[in-house]
């Protein structure tokens, strides 16, 4: 009839399936890592301009954030109550 089917033991387990235990010592890992310039590749990815300030909001924008989230919330809160 075809196909034979897998006993129990023949399959692997999950935790066996990807073997994550690593045979490299971590000090060598961030080695390896600043070698590469991997980190160092994320972080040019970032605009320059985004890396170096935060920009600040003025009063006006404050304001304009409080009125678009409370008008909706206003109203569905007031739907709600009735």
């Amino acid at each position: 009839m075809g196909k034979k089917l897998k006993k129990q033991e023949d399959l692997l387990r999950p935790s066996e399936a990807f073997d994550t235990s690593t045979d490299i010592p971590e000090d060598e890992q961030w080695r390896l890592v600043n070698e590469s310039n991997v980190l160092q590749g994320l972080v040019s990815q970032i605009p320059k301009r985004e890396r170096e300030t935060v920009e600040r909001l003025t009063f006006g924008d404050e304001i304009f954030n409080i009125l678009v989230f409370l008008i909706p919330f206003s109203t569905l809160y007031f739907c709600m109550d009735m």
